[in-house]
């Protein structure tokens, strides 16, 4: 008799899934926005620079491997079987671009949906090979995952693609409506994106946004790092909190899947956020709407578009960037945590083991 999945078991291992992705896209952006940026800033005077940067740069090329190296480590295979899911979800993401002459290029991150289809396979074929073919599963087992799930995520590919241009679609109707409006539902948007599995790089990327929507798009992601970083204070340690601000809030994503209401904050500061970017005229490129604090390619920009002196520039980005999401952070943990009582800090906890 087939042995009956119970919902707890499906339970963990969505929350494996989604674990091991949200980490992958950290460990993979951190080196790229925190080094690669101030690697640009001096390229013209540190020798070093380039190489830097190229090395940095890799290092984000790559990121659909680690994200398959981070899901397979989440379920504990052994090593042969986490590199041949790496290797099968590096090869569907779309990363890797195959020229006439059998070399390739690498460009880009990938799509992370199908990053995520993929080794979500590729997991599933892991665990039917552990149960059969034991004498010889050091042949069979990384021919298998890379051939099977590789492949079936290779040919989902242009589909879950047009998933992420559907959901810019949407967001681009935005633009069409009210300014302020616009901001506040662009800014809400994306600061609830950032903890899907969906790139709000690549989506900012994709639907060309610019101006103040990139503005609205790009305090989206700050919203969502300080909402989800402040609210679990208690039970994160401090460099978990602080790669919300200098990396990305999406490791947050397994809890969000678990638990949809830790939200709530992060959308109300995302909605005020938006509301005053829309007067003071926050801006941005499409580049730099989906990183929000990560290398500071947002306030850099938001800088470097505004037309106040110098002075104004630093006292609005400070404000907008930082003081004013921190407040707003402390006062909504306060009203869902403590008066409404709707999130508690253990959901908000992330798990690294």
């Amino acid at each position: 008799m087939s042995k009956v999945i119970s919902k707890e078991e499906v339970k963990v291992f969505v929350y494996n899934i989604l674990n091991g992705l949200g980490m992958g896209v950290i460990f993979a952006l951190i080196p790229g926005v925190l080094i690669g940026e101030i690697m640009r800033t001096f390229i013209d005077v540190f020798p070093y620079a380039n190489e830097i940067l190229a090395i940095t740069t890799i290092s984000t090329r790559i990121m659909p491997a680690i994200i398959g190296v981070c899901i397979a480590m989440q379920f504990k295979f052994s090593p042969m079987a986490t590199v041949s899911i790496g290797a099968a979800t590096m090869i569907a993401s779309g990363v890797a671009t195959f020229n006439p002459n059998s070399t390739f290029t690498l460009a880009g991150t990938g799509d992370v949906i199908n990053s995520l289809i993929t080794a979500t396979i590729a997991v599933i074929v892991v665990k039917i090979l552990n149960t059969r073919f034991r004498s010889i599963q050091v042949i069979i087992l990384p021919i298998t995952v890379i051939l099977v799930a590789g492949g079936i995520g290779t040919l989902l590919l242009p589909y879950v693609s047009l998933t992420t241009s559907y959901v810019g679609q949407v967001i681009v109707l935005f633009t069409t409506l009210q300014p302020t409006l616009m901001c506040i539902l662009i800014a809400m948007s994306f600061s609830v994106i950032i903890v899907t599995p969906i790139s709000t790089v690549g989506l900012a990327l994709a639907i060309e946004l610019a101006g103040i929507s990139a503005g609205a798009a790009n305090l989206g992601v700050v919203a969502s790092s300080f909402g989800l970083g402040i609210a679990g204070l208690k039970v994160n340690n401090f460099g978990l909190v602080i790669s919300h601000f200098i990396s990305s809030p999406k490791m947050q994503l397994a809890n969000f899947a678990r638990k949809p209401t830790i939200i709530l904050p992060t959308l109300s500061i995302a909605a005020i956020l938006g509301f005053v970017s829309s007067f003071i005229g926050i801006k941005g490129t499409s580049l730099s709407a989906g990183f929000g604090l990560a290398g500071f390619i947002g306030p850099i920009n938001a800088f470097n578009f505004m037309d106040y002196n110098t002075a104004n520039k630093i006292i609005i980005i400070s404000v907008m960037y930082f003081i004013l999401p921190l407040i707003l952070a402390f006062i909504f943990k306060f009203i869902y945590m403590n008066k409404l009582k709707i999130i508690a800090p253990n959901d908000y906890k992330i798990n690294l083991d």
